[in-house]
């Protein structure tokens, strides 16, 4: 008989006295009640991190939607081509905005391109870039060699915008300074199908330095504007942004230049923009409103616009909830809106002409 005393796992373990079943002593229903609970454990335990191993699955694949949802979304606001890219640059540091600059940059670029700045962020380094363009209007309108400073291969492409120069709007002649700081060289991936964005930048080299830039032909850079069928006096540097069409037209009104006339507009274009200022002449309709601005510089910098692309080479552009911001006079416009705009790309692809005009 086994003493009281002994330690429950002596009992546990001792045998069966002869003539009864394992199964019917008290410690044989304990070995067994155990041999049932322990796989039980094991299964429910197993079942639980399945559980969870599953719930850590689902969250994972929904950020991964989201994040692949957000990139999409980012896709579809970039710049529809290289040329545009450039155009957009140069458009968002002259109107000072800094964090939309930055979304034309993927996030491994950004802390590359602040450091070249000497900036602690990317929009720190578009403040100090927007803070060195001198002349805002000529800024928006860089001139380019389309054939050196743009490469297309596939999806990818590659822009220097080191050679890039102003000029008085629509006037040949080359200006006497720059209107602002260039933007380096970039390589470009389109996303999604949809826009270009930044995913790689160099810095230009110092003005004194001699090595070349990156083209396929030596010398300078210069701009060989695209050609295009309606033209009589030859080949013309048209808009390429049609969102930004309204500050380069009003850039143009602000300073009474009638010429624009003879490059922005069609014929077509011209008459219907004249009859609806209710003056004979494009020329006219120019004067009469730019006789309406009270501050051309602010006037060249409208925001609002809003762009809608039509079929393949068309594009209308709504201009008549614009608004202006000054230091001066608030959101007082410094002028009259601009109007609804018809455009089309000339021969060639590139670049927009107005083909069609509605007043507000």
């Amino acid at each position: 008989m086994l003493s009281p005393m002994r330690p429950v796992a002596e009992r546990l373990d001792a045998g069966p006295p002869a003539g009864r079943a394992r199964g019917a002593r008290p410690g044989g229903v304990v070995i067994v009640q155990w041999k049932l609970l322990v796989p039980g454990l094991a299964l429910a335990t197993v079942g639980s991190l399945g559980a969870a191993a599953e719930h850590l699955q689902v969250r994972a694949d929904e950020q991964r939607q989201a994040e692949q949802a957000h990139d999409y979304t980012v896709s579809q606001m970039l710049p529809r081509s290289p040329q545009d890219e450039l155009q957009v640059f140069h458009s968002l540091l002259a109107r000072r905005e800094s964090t939309r600059a930055c979304v034309l940059l993927s996030d491994a670029v950004r802390p590359v391109f602040a450091a070249a700045h000497g900036a602690t962020d990317c929009v720190a380094a578009m403040d100090k870039l927007a803070a060195q363009v001198t002349d805002r209007a000529r800024y928006e309108m860089p001139i380019y060699d389309t054939a050196t400073a743009i490469r297309v291969q596939g999806d990818t492409a590659t822009v220097d915008a080191c050679g890039v120069t102003w000029s008085s709007p629509f006037i040949g002649r080359a200006a006497a300074t720059d209107a602002g700081p260039r933007l380096g060289r970039w390589e470009l991936q389109r996303q999604h199908g949809n826009g270009y964005l930044i995913v790689g930048w160099q810095g230009c080299p110092p003005a004194t330095s001699s090595t070349p830039p990156v083209t396929s032909s030596p010398g300078p850079a210069r701009h060989v504007p695209p050609p295009t069928t309606a033209s009589s006096t030859g080949p013309r540097w048209l808009p390429t942004y049609p969102a930004g069409y309204p500050a380069v037209l009003a850039a143009a009104i602000g300073r009474g230049n009638t010429g624009v006339c003879d490059t922005l507009f069609t014929d077509s274009g011209a008459a219907e923009f004249a009859r609806a200022i209710g003056t004979a002449t494009c020329g006219e309709a120019i004067t009469a409103l730019s006789g309406r601005v009270t501050d051309a510089s602010n006037y060249a910098n409208p925001r609002g616009a809003i762009a809608f692309a039509g079929a393949a080479g068309h594009a209308t552009v709504d201009a008549c909830s614009l608004t202006w911001i000054s230091a001066n006079t608030g959101t007082t416009p410094p002028g009259p809106q601009i109007g609804r705009l018809t455009l089309r790309t000339q021969a060639g692809g590139v670049g927009y002409q107005i083909t069609g005009f509605q007043p507000c």
